[in-house]
């Protein structure tokens, strides 16, 4: 568990239902501004090594009343200073529990704000690379040079990037069995503030020329300002063509992608989590439905994601006394609620009291994608910010529309969850599925789901394979029956 200045956390799970804090002896209690922590196996020797996303050194000393660190003046334009950076760390396992720093070791290094990462292949030699998404600047891709180093390789597989990178997901987003990358862009959404009605304005990138030029101290050259979809050219490392535009995956305010197949049909499909709460405006979540690896089209409301129950957008945000004599009259806050359409908006007066009740938008942060009834297909769950989470149930079982093979992997020399392997499933109408197994799902979230391959209406499976952690690439008989189907690694 990453914290702010609070220190990160290590539970060791006992089998039984229980957590014990093994932080301080495992060499994990890292004190900073950490983010996204993603566990895989950099070197191949069958142990989950971590890697922890520091963002930047944005707070003061002077912890305010709930217990958090106040941020800086300019905060927002603190990736700019040198002295306010923050390197990830990468722990090697060493073994019972123990991690080491190599970081500076294996060469990573990284001059943005990352607050996510993910691993992946990108060029087929079987030893897992780390995409970091920074919040502020470029982006970094490192390749691992068969578990001994990093190199950064940002230049020729990303030369430009998300300006404001949040979430990342790897998905096969085409079919063509090369695994492609969705980066979240919010940030720059943030100095392009559209009207609620602006539904087209949503689906463009932002305006760069609204963006304040001190934010680029290099340029914007190798920049977008938007989500990024960058969809692998070859397995070789050709490196990738963004293609978010022709794909149609922009959004207004996105947090973290989760991406699987809610329709079982084959084709993996996108959740975007949105919102940006107080003082803004209400964002929708947004689904996109993949189209057979054509482009994706938005079915937020189609499917029941939007709008929210009883069609809420907005909660308490916190409560000010502007009575006479009250602790908050004269400042800014009394001021706009005393203003009809003031820059707040949102305010309920509690009659007789002077108390006004300022409210703020809802937002969701995060996503997880999983079968929580066991029923075949796919449900949702929205991580909220200051709010319980969302829960929706897919229907979709009910109605006789899901045939899906669910796959769960048992490593022997790779680690035992396989994260890190990629599976391939063969269907009988020639489309060939393909899955990484990173334990990603949305935005600072990791989990050992299995994982989910559609079987549309009529297809059978007709072979699996799986290109294990450890190099071994097994060849699995198809079973003979869908739902959960557990590979153990030879």
């Amino acid at each position: 568990m990453t914290t702010v200045r609070k220190g990160n956390r290590l539970y060791e799970n006992d089998g039984t239902g229980r957590f014990t804090d093994i932080t301080a002896a495992a060499g994990l209690g890292y004190q900073g501004h950490a983010s996204g922590a993603v566990f895989f196996d950099y070197d191949r020797d069958g142990r989950l090594d971590l890697y922890v996303a520091n963002v930047g050194r944005y707070t003061t000393d002077t912890v305010g009343t709930g217990g958090a660190h106040v941020g800086m003046d300019g905060a927002f334009f603190a990736h700019v200073l040198p002295a306010r950076r923050e390197d990830g760390v990468l722990y090697h396992n060493l073994g019972d529990n123990r991690f080491q720093d190599v970081t500076r070791a294996v060469g990573l290094g990284d001059d943005g704000w990352s607050g996510e990462a993910v691993p992946l292949d990108v060029d087929g030699d079987g030893w897992l690379d780390l995409y970091l998404a920074n919040m502020q600047g470029e982006d970094r891709l490192y390749r691992n040079r068969e578990g001994r180093r990093f190199e950064d390789a940002s230049a020729r597989y990303v030369p430009r990037s998300p300006f404001g990178s949040m979430g990342v997901e790897v998905l096969d987003w085409n079919g063509d069995g090369r695994l492609d990358l969705f980066v979240t862009d919010m940030h720059s959404d943030m100095f392009d503030d559209l009207a609620p009605d602006d539904v087209m304005g949503e689906g463009r990138k932002s305006d760069p020329t609204k963006m304040p030029p001190p934010l680029f101290p290099r340029g914007t050259d190798r920049l977008l300002f938007g989500n990024a979809l960058f969809t692998a050219r070859d397995t070789a490392g050709g490196g990738f063509e963004e293609s978010s535009d022709r794909a149609g995956v922009e959004s207004y305010w996105p947090w973290g992608p989760s991406a699987d197949d809610l329709n079982a049909d084959g084709w993996d499909d996108l959740v975007i989590t949105a919102g940006m709460n107080y003082p803004f405006r209400y964002a929708p979540n947004t689904v996109f439905l993949n189209e057979a690896g054509k482009r994706f089209l938005p079915a937020e409301f189609l499917l029941g994601v939007e709008p929210r129950a009883r069609g809420a957008t907005e909660q308490p945000w916190f409560s000010i006394d502007c009575g006479v004599g009250g602790a908050d009259v004269g400042t800014p806050a009394c001021t706009a609620c005393d203003r009809p359409n003031g820059a707040l908006g949102r305010c309920r007066a509690e009659p007789g009291t002077g108390r006004q009740t300022v409210m703020g938008t809802r937002g969701s942060r995060s996503s997880v994608i999983a079968d929580l009834d066991e029923d075949g297909d796919l449900d949702l769950v929205l991580a909220e910010f200051n709010a319980a989470p969302q829960i929706l149930m897919s229907d979709l079982s009910e109605r006789g529309g899901v045939r899906a093979l669910q796959i769960r992997l048992v490593g022997t020399r790779s680690n035992r969850d396989g994260l890190g392997a990629v599976v391939r499933v063969t269907r009988s109408d020639g489309l060939v599925l393909t899955k990484p197994m990173d334990g990603k799902s949305g935005y600072l979230g990791q989990s050992r789901l299995p994982l989910t391959f559609g079987l549309g209406a009529t297809a059978t499976v007709q072979g699996i394979e799986v290109r294990w952690p450890s190099g071994t690439r097994q060849a699995v008989p198809p079973p003979t029956a869908s739902g959960l189907f557990t590979i153990t690694e030879p």
